[in-house]
């Protein structure tokens, strides 16, 4: 048998390999997830959890506008630009909330009680209250 024969993988020579080889396209395989677009969706997805948070301190008559600006379409828009904007500056979406993550933890932490303080501080005196729902 000729050394580039090797019949027991059912390959008759190296150039039947390369010939294989070249008939695969690479273009045919499954693309991966754009990182881009998985990030934005990650972004989305806490924004979603913060709207669902602060929604309930806002007035009972305006959560519903409120539901209507702040979408879920609004909020991938918004994710889409913070990834556009770690892009503009070389940043991946992980550089940036490691570098600026505490800052925005400190505005969550901050931002749902001072909602609800806000939320308190509208609402009207019991007895304002009563007058107010039988007058």
């Amino acid at each position: 048998m000729p050394p580039d024969q090797d019949t027991h993988l059912g390959v008759e020579s190296l150039d039947q390999i390369g010939g294989m080889g070249e008939a695969l396209e690479v273009k045919d395989l499954p693309a991966g997830p754009d990182p881009s677009e998985a990030a934005t969706l990650e972004i989305a997805a806490a924004l979603e959890l913060l709207r669902a948070a602060a929604l309930p301190f806002a007035p009972d008559h305006v959560q519903a506008p409120l539901a209507m600006i702040w979408t879920d379409k609004q909020l991938e828009r918004i994710a889409a630009a913070v990834v556009e904007l770690c892009e503009f500056h070389g940043w991946t979406v992980g550089e940036f909330f490691s570098q600026y993550g505490p800052y925005l933890k400190l505005l969550a932490a901050l931002g749902m009680p001072i909602l609800g303080t806000l939320k308190i501080l509208k609402m009207p005196p019991p007895q304002q209250a009563q007058q107010q729902a039988q007058g």
